[in-house]
């Protein structure tokens, strides 16, 4: 007895390693013996592995097998496999026939190969070869299902995999004879991995979908894999939902809401929390697998093609009429039902229909021909039919792209398909017409889908009631994962469920109110809300406002908090703390938190406030507020988006105003109206102008519109005395429209006073009022006053003079001439305000003369300005009145704004007497009126014409004030002993008096222009006059430049004045002007002149000016230290400039250092010992300027204190290079300037500084290389040649030369030339590392006198710069 041969490499590997899914097997091996062309192979799948659909099926064998060859072979007793041969074909529903398995080689066998399923796990597949398979031969077949195309649906018979993840058992196979003799064999062929099951259509949720809420959990979804009675279902959380209040190995409630297709989801279910993320659902007490879902495929190619057409009414079949097309439709007849049929020419196989209507809808038609009740009928010979489907009722067509489809869940396996219409909405003449477009019919594709709808309804749906609280802010969480798992633990199927997309919670009590609801208004805002979350310490408010409302210019605040202007800090002890920033992004205003503070508990109330809010400009409901709370990621916390809108009221009209042509009383002039609208006017709007009763409307009455509108206006005037003024324009006007209209004409009230009220209002064609000043509402805020124009103010008098006889002091009486524009009544008053200047003397003010002469054309009397209208024909007014009738009454008038305290006189007369016609002028003398006793101004006058009542009719405020004779100093002039700046000086003034003298007591006046001042405070005069010589001391006043003597005794005439020890001006240039004054005892002025011409101040000396270098080496850059001592203090901003000689080099970085002090240095120190000297002249900081290399500024920078004169000032300039040449350089200019640059002190020839030669170290430091000469060899008394390195501490000329001189005990010998290499190092040429070639070209000369060598350039070469190895 032989034992089989081993299968080598021996391999079955599913086409799918997902738990429970059908698909094919690729069984693979290497042969030990040959495969005759009867043979066969067996296949025995691990436990877990059906082949069929349905596992319950054990096993499966088909009627009527068709064996192979020589009849049914028997199987194997090594499988013990169990077989009924009394098992009935399985038959899937809505098929025509079973599926079989079958197999094919793809490598290592010739024929066909035939498949016998022997079990649910066996699997025999015979050969049907030409030939033996060799010895060790690669053998690979494939087994799957064969029947894919064919319609019918799960479940199939294949090869399904084991329901549940993870390692499968071992396969078997074995080669075997025709008689089942074994071949080859390996019986313990490697299991697969299985991944779980991918579960269809689920779903988690939480039943609460709010941010920060705490609710159940609502769970479905459609199994892959059967689902057992003892079976549970795990659910991973996310890390962002937790059930933080449960504790591990907690029940939880859990109830089913759905069923499944094969059975439904019996028993209970028991959960129990496995930790905060993890909750297991438990089947018990169910008797019900839960089998996977029917699948319902239908395909999507459209089937309609070279059928026959046919249609109840309407039009014939055409190029434009058919309802199969998309680019044409059919239209019916007005006559429902209507119907249009496809016949196929043979049945076929249908399970979804589609049409559209109407492809334009120009007249309005869509939605009155489209269909909404219908029908789909089947027919096998086009006179029985059968209704596949129903629509009793829908919506109308609402698009033109709409496309209504339907899915059958019957088996539609027809020739002919009728779509019969029960009803469309019909025109509104009752015609009921249908159109059709683009039916189509599509066909099952791989699965049926003609099953009951109940068969297609598998879904699982699970609510789990338990503390599920997700996070606290809204969008995408985490995904969830859903496990089935077996009894034993093990995952069926699975799948990650994207996570649930929470929604925002409510605020809670939000609202925002502004503090006016006036249409347009800008306004304060207020919003205010309690938080359901927490607000993070970085978190976001945001507050958005509806579009209509303009937040160009908003404030927040927020409460107790203050006015927030962005960037801004809030600090609120109520709960939000830390800072805040806030910014509008466009119609949304966001506050966003810093991190610095805490964050804010769920239920705190935060309040904001919003400042310069502008409110829609239409009244009316206004649009919802929303406010949002966030993360600092822009994800949502809380949020209320429809907070309750504003009902805006009726506005203003915005600044609305009338101005009058003339604010004059009685004056005939335009009025203009100018508004901006709230509301837009129409083309044919009106305007209705009320004016108050006083004003009188001259016709024709004439508008037209001086800007913001178009058309023309028509005014009439109404029975109530209004304006209408109606439009007739092109354009509507919009609001926020600035517009004018300017009517004529009006005559003004005949007073002043009291303007009056206007109302405007803007109406439409028919009358309706838009909007009005004051606006006619109910519960309108800032409901605003009647227009009223400005007072109107009285006419001007003309050609009015008060005035003394004589301009002299104590002069008796007055002269008052006027002429009146508005006429006079009997019983009216004239009023004279006199100065207090001026006295009534005993026994009272009296009328004199009086004379009236009435004007012989008014009209033409009144002036432009002054537009009155003419009242009555003209008066007889006496031209010599009864002077016994006329009263003057005198009082005293307090002082006002524009007038000092006064006398008022006002006359009247008794009989009338008094009375003026309008134009009249009147001429009247007062006596026993002083005028002043001192010279000056009289002050001004007013005459004013009154009503009985007291109303001002015309007057003259302004009455021009008469001189009463200051005088002019004459001949004043100003001498100065000395015009260098600073020095101090002898002022000479000389004067004369021209008519008035100086009494005992009076005082003479120099005012010094600001730059002057006394030198000590006991300054000295001496005056000379025609009374002799006096000496004295001067008071001061002005800060020191009002020079004041008092006269001893009286003086006139000329006068020399000596003012000893004044501070002349401290820097040079013009010192402006001298002022001279003589004043009374009682310090009234007498005489004076403002203009004394003053001097040209020349700069002073600066001393002992110094500069000095700490290395004055050749080229060398070093410290440039300027000492000297000012003449003039040195202001806090002043400027130091110093003009360096030629050669010298200033860096653009060169900074100043203040080395030295006030001149304390003692003798024989070093400056730089004295550098830190603390006690230093200039303080504060200074600030060097450099200008084109020589010139430098040293500013200081105002922060110190003035430097006083005569105290020594140093500091060093850095960065400073030297010339590159030996010798005394030029001299310095020094200069102290202000700080706009005017001179002060001065030296232009400070000394030069001796320059010492270079030292051939190059740019040292830093860059040091001492020079070096060298012989060839070392070896005493021999002849050499020299080599002489350096590095140039300044440029070479071109034609430069050296010198070289050699110690004394050296010989030179016949020198026989000059190279321009070297020999040091070996090296025969040196190359400067920025230029090719050697440094030293061109020709070279050389001459030997004693131990020196002069080597000469010959200037053919260039110039060899600083720095370079020569």
């Amino acid at each position: 007895y032989f034992n089989p041969g081993s299968l080598f490499q021996a391999d079955v590997q599913p086409g799918s390693l997902r738990a429970g899914e059908v698909t094919f097997l690729t069984v693979s091996f290497v042969t030990a013996n040959p495969i005759p062309p009867d043979g066969h192979i067996e296949v025995l799948l691990p436990d877990g592995f059906i082949t069929a659909g349905n596992q319950d099926l054990d096993p499966i064998l088909i009627e009527n097998w068709d064996r192979p060859r020589r009849g049914t072979a028997e199987m194997a007793v090594d499988f013990e496999a169990r077989e009924d041969p009394n098992l009935p074909v399985y038959e899937p529903v809505g098929s025509e026939r079973a599926r079989n398995l079958a197999a094919e080689a793809l490598d290592g066998l010739d024929g066909n190969l035939t498949v016998q399923v022997m079990s649910s796990r066996h699997i025999r597949v015979w050969r049907q070869g030409e030939t033996t398979s060799f010895r060790k031969t690669r053998v690979r077949v494939r087994i799957y299902d064969p029947t894919d195309e064919y319609s019918v649906s799960y479940p199939i018979i294949g090869v399904q995999n084991p329901s549940v993840s993870g390692l499968t058992g071992t396969y078997q196979v074995q080669t075997r004879l025709y008689d089942g003799t074994i071949i080859d064999e390996d019986l313990a062929i490697r299991g697969d991995v299985l991944r779980p099951g991918a579960l269809q259509h689920a779903m988690v949720r939480p039943v609460s979908l709010v941010a920060g809420s705490t609710s159940g959990l609502l769970m479905s979804f459609s199994v892959v894999n059967p689902l057992p009675v003892n079976s549970s279902i795990r659910i991973d959380l996310p890390t962002d939902t937790n059930m933080a209040d449960i504790s591990v190995n907690t029940d939880v409630n859990v109830s089913i809401t759905g069923s499944t297709t094969l059975g439904s989801l019996d028993g209970e279910l028991v959960g129990q929390a496995l930790d905060s993320q993890t909750l297991s659902l438990m089947r018990r007490n169910g008797s019900v697998t839960v089998q996977p879902c029917i699948v319902d495929l239908c395909g999507t190619e459209n089937i309609v093609g070279v059928g026959v057409e046919r249609y109840s009414s309407g039009n014939a079949p055409s190029v434009s009429v058919s309802a199969f097309r998309p680019d044409a439709q059919w239209r019916s007849g007005p006559t429902l039902p209507h119907y249009v049929e496809y016949d196929f020419g043979t049945a076929v196989s249908v399970c979804s229909f589609s049409f559209q209507s109407r492809g334009t809808d120009i007249l309005g038609y869509l939605a009155t021909d489209g269909p909404t009740a219908y029908q789909l009928l089947g027919s096998e010979d086009g006179v029985t039919y059968i209704v596949l489907h129903n629509t009793s009722s829908s919506l109308p067509w609402s698009s033109t792209q709409e496309r209504r489809a339907h899915q059958l869940f019957v088996s539609a396996y027809f020739r002919y398909f009728r779509l019969q219409i029960t009803d469309v909405p019909g025109r509104p003449t009752g015609n009921k017409y249908t159109v059709i477009r683009d039916l189509q019919f599509t066909a099952p594709s791989g699965a049926d889908p003609h099953s009951a709808t109940a068969m297609t309804q598998c879904r699982v749906s699970i609510a789990v009631q338990g503390p599920f609280t997700t996070r606290q802010y809204s969008g995408p969480t985490r995904p969830y994962i859903v496990s089935t798992v077996d009894a034993y633990g093990r995952v069926m199927d699975q799948a990650t469920i994207p996570g649930s997309v929470l929604l925002p919670n409510m605020l809670l009590n939000a609202a925002v109110v502004p503090r006016s609801t006036l249409a347009g208004a800008v306004t304060f805002v207020q919003a205010i809300f309690t938080l359901s979350n927490p607000l993070p310490a970085d978190g976001e408010i945001e507050v958005e406002f509806p579009m209509e409302v303009n937040l160009d210019s908003v404030q927040v605040t927020v409460t107790n908090a203050g006015v927030v202007v962005p960037p801004m800090a809030v600090t609120d002890s109520a709960g939000i703390n830390g800072s805040m920033l806030v910014h509008v992004v466009g119609q949304s205003v966001f506050l966003t938190r810093d991190g610095t503070g805490g964050v804010v508990a769920a239920g705190s109330t935060v309040m904001m406030e919003f400042y310069g809010v502008k409110n829609q400009q239409v009244s009316g409901l206004g649009g919802v507020y929303a406010i949002r709370t966030k993360l600092h990621t822009g994800a949502v916390i809380d949020a209320d988006e429809q907070v309750t809108p504003t009902m805006f009221t009726i506005p203003n009209l915005i600044n609305a105003s009338v101005m009058l042509g003339s604010d004059t009383a009685g004056a005939i002039d335009t009025v203009e109206i100018v508004f901006t609208t709230a509301n837009p006017i129409p083309a044919d709007g009106r305007v209705r102008f009320t004016l108050p009763e006083e004003y009188v409307l001259l016709e024709p009455l004439s508008a037209v519109w001086a800007f913001g509108a178009d058309g023309l206006l028509t005014a009439i005037i109404d029975d109530d005395g209004s304006v209408l003024l109606s439009r007739d324009g092109e354009m509507v006007i919009p609001q926020d429209t600035r517009m004018m209209v300017r009517l004529s004409t009006v005559t003004n009230v005949p007073r002043s006073g009291s303007s009056l009220a206007f109302q405007l209002c803007t109406m439409t064609h028919d009358f309706r009022v838009m909007d009005c000043v004051a606006p006619d509402c109910a519960g309108c805020e800032n409901a605003s006053a009647p227009i009223q124009p400005h007072t109107m103010l009285p006419a001007q008098l003309i050609d009015a003079t008060v005035e003394p006889g004589r301009l002299v002091t104590g002069y008796n009486g007055l002269t008052v001439r006027m002429k009146v524009v508005n006429r006079l009544p009997a019983n009216g008053a004239l009023q004279i305000d006199i100065p207090s200047t001026f006295a009534v003397l005993t026994p009272g003010a009296s009328v004199s003369g009086l004379q009236v002469t009435p004007s012989e054309c008014p009209q033409q009397d009144n002036p432009l300005m002054n537009s009155a209208l003419p009242v009555s024909p003209a008066m007889n007014s006496p031209a010599s009145p009864d002077l016994a009738s006329i009263v003057v009454i005198m009082e005293t008038v307090n002082a006002s704004m524009d007038m000092n305290a006064s006398i008022r006189l006002t006359i009247t007369s008794s009989s009338g007497q008094l009375a003026l016609d309008r134009g009249s002028t009147l001429r009247l003398d007062l006596m026993n009126v002083g005028s002043p006793e001192f010279v000056g101004p009289s002050g001004t006058f007013r005459l004013t014409t009154l009503t009985e009542d007291g109303i001002v009719i015309d007057r003259d405020w302004a009455v021009p004030s008469v001189d009463i004779g200051v005088g002019q100093l004459l001949d004043t002039s100003v001498e100065q002993s000395s015009l260098i700046a600073g020095s101090v000086v002898t002022l000479v003034v000389k004067l004369r008096t021209e008519f008035n003298a100086m009494d005992e007591g009076s005082t003479i006046d120099v005012v010094l222009p600001p730059s002057y001042s006394p030198y000590w405070m006991d300054t000295t005069y001496r005056l000379d006059s025609s009374a002799g010589m006096m000496t004295g001391n001067l008071s001061f006043a002005d800060g020191g430049t009002r020079l004041r003597l008092k006269v001893p005794s009286r003086i006139s005439g000329d006068l020399v004045l000596n003012l000893y020890n004044i501070r002349a001006q401290n820097f040079s240039g013009p010192t402006g002007v001298f002022q001279v004054q003589t004043w009374t005892p009682s310090d009234v002025l007498m005489d004076q002149d403002v203009g004394v011409p003053g001097f040209v101040m020349r700069t002073a000396a600066l001393s002992q000016a110094r500069i000095s270098m700490v290395d004055s080496t050749a080229g060398t850059r070093s410290r440039m230290l300027v000492e000297f001592i000012p003449a003039n203090p040195l202001p806090a901003d002043c400027r130091i400039a110093v003009v360096l000689p030629a050669g010298f080099h200033v860096g653009l970085n060169s900074s100043v250092a203040v080395p030295v002090g006030n001149g304390k240095l003692l003798a024989g120190s070093s400056l730089l010992a004295s550098e830190f000297d603390a006690e230093f002249a200039l303080d504060g900081a200074l600030e060097a300027n450099v200008h084109a290399d020589v010139l430098v500024t040293v500013k200081r920078d105002g922060s110190g204190t003035s430097a006083a004169s005569d105290t020594r000032v140093a500091f060093f300039i850095d960065e400073v290079r030297n010339p590159q040449y030996t010798g005394v350089t030029g001299t310095f200019q020094l200069r102290t300037l202000l700080a706009g640059g005017v001179p002060i002190d001065e030296d232009l020839a400070v000394p030069g500084i001796p320059i010492s030669p270079g030292n051939f170290t190059g740019m040292c430091p830093p860059f040091c290389v001492e020079p070096a000469v060298r012989p060839t060899q070392l070896l005493a008394g021999a002849r050499v040649d020299m080599s002489v390195v350096f590095v140039l501490s300044n440029p070479w000329p071109a034609d430069g030369q050296v010198e070289v001189t050699l110690p004394r005990d050296a010989v030179l010998a016949a020198v026989s030339g000059v190279d321009a290499g070297t020999v040091l190092d070996g090296n025969p040429t040196y190359f400067s590392p920025t230029r090719p070639g050697p440094v030293l070209d061109g020709g070279l000369q050389f001459v030997v006198r004693g131990q020196t060598v002069r080597v000469r350039r010959d200037g053919a070469g260039r110039e060899i710069e600083t720095g370079e190895y020569v």
